[in-house]
């Protein structure tokens, strides 16, 4: 018989959750940043051949990493809440003996939901 029981460390999840939160503080200076003061403004550099096309360039790249910075907070908020509902859901002793790993991978969806959010790939 195999037993499908999952061990839950609630003290282990608060602490990384404490850690992600100053992440994803982090990761929200960053958005807010490339919403604000970088956005819609490249550099000028006039307007011959190479500058419009270094503006192009620029512009190009800001679009993407602001793509990204999106789902890294997009992601981080899932793990948050993940965390935050693993947390609550086995904070008892009889509630962490039964918890099953379909359990922890049921709360966890929303964090590939999240990274996949505009054809993001895991390791990218």
């Amino acid at each position: 018989m195999v037993d499908r029981t999952t061990a839950v460390d609630v003290l282990t999840l608060e602490d990384f959750q404490r850690h992600l939160s100053a992440r994803l503080q982090q990761a929200r200076s960053v958005l807010d940043r490339l919403s604000g003061d970088l956005s819609g403004r490249p550099p000028a550099l006039g307007t011959f051949f190479d500058a419009v096309e270094t503006s192009r360039q620029y512009e190009a790249v800001h679009r993407l990493e602001l793509a990204r910075a999106r789902r890294l907070v997009s992601a981080l908020e899932a793990v948050q809440e993940a965390t935050s509902t693993i947390i609550r859901n086995y904070r008892t002793a009889e509630a962490r003996n039964a918890a099953t790993a379909e359990d922890i991978a049921g709360a966890l969806s929303g964090v590939d939901v999240a990274l996949s959010e505009g054809g993001a790939t895991h390791g990218r």
